[in-house]
C-alpha cells in the first residue's frame, strides 16, 4: 500500500523543472484567457440591451406608425397605410437624442412621441398626422429620467410615467396644445 495512486500521476509529480514551470505558464495562461473569455461574454450579454430597444407601434387612422430608438441613438419613425408594403421613413431626432425604447400614442389628429433624451431628460415630440413637422418640448431637466418612459393620452391632456432619480415613479401630465409639463410623485419604488 506504499504508492497507491496510479503510476501516470506519480509520473507527473516528478516532472523535471522545465517541464513544472510550463505547466505553471500554462495554468496562468489558462486562467488569463478564462478570464478574457469571461469579460468579453460578459460584454456582450450587455451589448444588446444597451444598444437595441424595442419598438413602439400604434394604429392611426388608416395606417400603422413604429417609432424606435434609432442608429447612433438618435429617434426614427415609419408609417404605412395599411394594405400597401410602402414604408415612410423621418427622423424625429438625430444622433445623440435618444437613449431608450420611445413611447407613442394617437392623440387626436397628431402622433406623439416621448423617450430618455440626452442628461437623463425626459423629451416630448409630436407632429400632425399628413406632416413630417417634428416639435420637440423637454418634459422634464437634466437628472430626471431614469427609465423608458410609458405614455398615453386621458381625454384633453397627455400623460407620461418614468422612473426618476431616487427610485421615484414620476408622473407628467400637460393639457393638449399647451407646453406646461406638471410633475408629480407617485410612489418611492
Amino acid at each position: 500500500m506504499r504508492n497507491s495512486l496510479p503510476a501516470r500521476v506519480l509520473a507527473a509529480a516528478r516532472l523535471p523543472r522545465p517541464f513544472k514551470r510550463l505547466r505553471r505558464s500554462g495554468s496562468r495562461i489558462a486562467l488569463v484567457l478564462l478570464c478574457a473569455v469571461a469579460a468579453v461574454l460578459a460584454a456582450a450579454g450587455l451589448a444588446p440591451a444597451m444598444a437595441s430597444t424595442g419598438p413602439s407601434m400604434t394604429v392611426n387612422g388608416n395606417s400603422v406608425n413604429i417609432a424606435i430608438q434609432g442608429p447612433h441613438n438618435s429617434l426614427k419613425f415609419y408609417w404605412a397605410v395599411n394594405g400597401t408594403a410602402t414604408w415612410h421613413a423621418e427622423t424625429i431626432a438625430g444622433p445623440g437624442t435618444t437613449f431608450s425604447a420611445p413611447s407613442m400614442t394617437v392623440n387626436g389628429n397628431s402622433v406623439n412621441i416621448s423617450a430618455m433624451g440626452p442628461g437623463h431628460r425626459l423629451k416630448f415630440y409630436w407632429a400632425v398626422n399628413g406632416t413630417s413637422t417634428w416639435h420637440a418640448e423637454t418634459v422634464a431637466g437634466a437628472g430626471s429620467t431614469y427609465s423608458a418612459p410609458s405614455m398615453t393620452v386621458n381625454h384633453n391632456s397627455v400623460n407620461i410615467a418614468a422612473m426618476g432619480p431616487g427610485n421615484r415613479l414620476r408622473f407628467y401630465w400637460a393639457v393638449n396644445g399647451t407646453a406646461t409639463w406638471n410633475p408629480e410623485t407617485v410612489a418611492v419604488i
